[in-house]
């Protein structure tokens, strides 16, 4: 939900009019899609500045995303970790996701592995 909230903020500053998000949470995109946030949720203030940043004069669009299907996220994800708390906006990507941006742009698609349990 923080990293909707705060791509919507930047984008909105950046003055960008159309966006996609694709999270690979469900609960989110179910929050967001759905506006089924209720007083006493945790997630109500965060869903309440979300839902306000949408309206506008822009196009939004945020969907579901399985995490083998966004590579590049995933690995930025695992990289924020690694780096000083806060906000970072790069400019130039990380020389470890060189490799996830290449196999993004030609194509490249990974399996999701499910566990199927014979019963």
């Amino acid at each position: 939900m923080w990293s909707v909230l705060t791509a919507l903020k930047l984008v909105k500053e950046k003055g960008i009019s159309q966006l996609w998000i694709e999270t690979d949470s469900t609960s989110a995109v179910d929050y967001i899609l759905n506006k089924r946030v209720q007083k006493g949720d945790p997630f109500a203030p965060l869903v309440e500045s979300i839902l306000e940043l949408m309206i506008g004069n822009w196009t939004f669009r945020v969907s579901h995303c399985y995490r083998e299907a966004n590579t590049v996220a995933d690995w930025l994800s695992k990289y924020a970790h690694t780096t000083a708390f806060g906000l970072h906006v790069l400019d130039v990507p990380p020389h470890g996701c060189i490799k996830y941006l290449t196999d993004d742009s030609t194509g490249v698609y990974r399996l999701r592995t499910v566990r199927v349990i014979d019963s």
